[in-house]
């Protein structure tokens, strides 16, 4: 018989080797090898998707040999989505821990990708449901915005039958796990949900007009899959479908209650927020993912006043682990940034005749500034108002209108502010990173207000036709002359 000062003996040593043995164990690794035949590209970055704020998270890059190849390795402990850009070429990914993928481009033909090596299966699959999508979207000589609602379900239920037959027969030729199939189907069905609800978010749908609208894209929040794994495979087509299903969701509860209370505006995300916590329906990890979503969403669009600075204290104190308090506490920063009385953040462009100039520059004057691009419909349709507002003040020279634009195409810009007469004032180009950065713009036409000290007064100004410029403009004018 062993004595007991000796079994323990055994199991101390056996403990420390099992312990020796784990620090020792590799992490589980993914291979990535890229062949392209466009050489003018030098690097490789291969990303994966911030949940919250759809930033891409870099998960490895790699620099292209003589060549044209690449390898990428690095560490990774769950499956997730990803992707990598290559020239024009997007290629979206899957990936497993052990993965060991070849992947050869032919960047002159959009449909020219081929995988071989673990993980071929599927990948496979997402290339080809991608081009299941690219026949749809051109099926019929009509965008999808093009179509009325009508028309927008039946092109999606054409849709969801070749997905449906597409996702049955490659499964059925295939060994893909059963909870990989699970995800790639609802990958599809998340696309489908996505178009409905950006039909639903560009479209003004009251009470009196349901009747012109089909049951499917009235219901459609029913169609939202609320699970908590998919959350963990960091799908940015399910983080989408989030945050649209929770601006959808202040929309109708907007519409609800307005017929009895005013300033609904201002406490609706604390009504979602109050709505989320208690409804039962929501998996714990997706509660906390669309706590987060709505603060987020509200401190972007409103600033860090009271309300959301309430909803975020509030988080922190509930999910003080939170994956999603990094994120939140940058954008809290960021808003104290550009709160009113802020130094306005600098930014520098280039203007038609190639100058730079910056916004510095013009200290000392009132600023307005309209962020736009040429190949925005809304934007160019504020130009006329701005026009207006700008005859108002004559030669006033205390006053700057600083158009600034976003274009790559910069031939398009010049053309454009050459030739069109509603837009003068001073006009700069720059890359719109720099916007977004400096002021969390989160699209296009939007407005900008500085005062003559170069503070700002409101980061996320009314536009031209709102009919509330000229009254702010002048508010700031007068405080020069004091």
């Amino acid at each position: 018989m062993i004595r007991p000062y000796i079994q323990l003996l055994i199991l101390s040593c056996a403990t420390a080797f099992f312990s020796i043995s784990c620090r020792n164990e590799k992490a589980p690794k993914v291979k990535i090898s890229v062949t392209t035949n466009d050489y003018s590209v030098k690097s490789l970055k291969v990303n994966s998707s911030d949940m919250l704020t759809f930033e891409p998270i870099l998960l490895s890059e790699a620099k292209f040999d003589s060549n044209g190849r690449a390898t990428l390795e690095f560490n990774l402990t769950s499956a997730t989505f990803a992707s990598f850009e290559l020239g024009k070429q997007w290629v979206s990914l899957y990936l497993e821990p052990g993965y060991d993928l070849e992947v050869k481009l032919d960047t002159l033909n959009d449909d020219a990708i081929q995988f071989s090596g673990k993980g071929t299966e599927t990948n496979n699959y997402l290339v080809q449901s991608q081009r299941i999508y690219k026949t749809f979207r051109q099926r019929g000589g009509k965008n999808f915005w093009e179509l009325n609602p009508f028309e927008l379900i039946g092109r999606l239920d054409s849709l969801r039958r070749d997905y449906a037959s597409f996702h049955s027969s490659y499964c059925d030729s295939t060994n893909l796990p059963k909870n990989t199939r699970r995800i790639l189907e609802l990958k599809n069905k998340l696309l489908l949900i996505s178009y409905k609800q950006n039909f639903l978010l560009t479209h003004s749908i009251d009470s009196k007009g349901k009747d012109q609208y089909p049951e499917q894209l009235l219901n459609i929040s029913r169609e939202i899959p609320l699970d908590d794994d998919l959350l963990s495979y960091r799908m940015e087509d399910y983080s989408r479908v989030l945050s649209w299903y929770l601006e959808l969701e202040l929309r109708r509860v907007n519409l609800k209650s307005k017929k009895g209370t005013e300033n609904i505006d201002d406490i609706l995300p604390l009504i979602i927020n109050d709505s989320i916590a208690k409804d039962k329906k929501y998996p714990s990890c997706l509660k906390e993912f669309l706590i987060a979503n709505n603060i987020y969403s509200t401190m972007k669009s409103s600033g860090l006043i009271q309300v959301p600075d309430s909803l975020f204290k509030g988080f922190k104190h509930k999910y003080p682990s939170s994956e999603y308090l990094p994120q939140l506490q940058r954008l809290a920063d960021k808003c104290l940034a550009i709160s009113p009385g802020s130094i306005a953040p600098d930014i520098t462009g280039t203007t038609i005749d190639g100058i730079s100039l910056s916004l510095k520059e013009l200290r000392g004057k009132v600023v307005y500034v309209d962020v736009w691009a040429t190949w925005c419909g809304p934007c160019r349709k504020e130009f006329p108002s701005s026009k207006e507002i700008q005859e108002h003040f004559g030669q006033n020279d205390n006053i700057v209108f600083l158009f600034v634009s976003i274009d790559q195409d910069k031939a398009a810009w010049r053309k454009m502010v050459t030739d069109e007469k509603e837009i003068k004032g001073i006009h700069i180009n720059l890359n719109e990173e720099q916007m977004r950065k400096s002021y969390l713009i989160s699209g296009v036409p939007w407005f900008i207000l500085i005062d003559h000290d170069g503070k700002i007064v409101n980061a996320d100004a009314p536009k031209p036709s709102s009919g509330k410029v000229e009254n702010e403009i002048r508010k700031q004018l007068k405080r020069i002359k004091s």
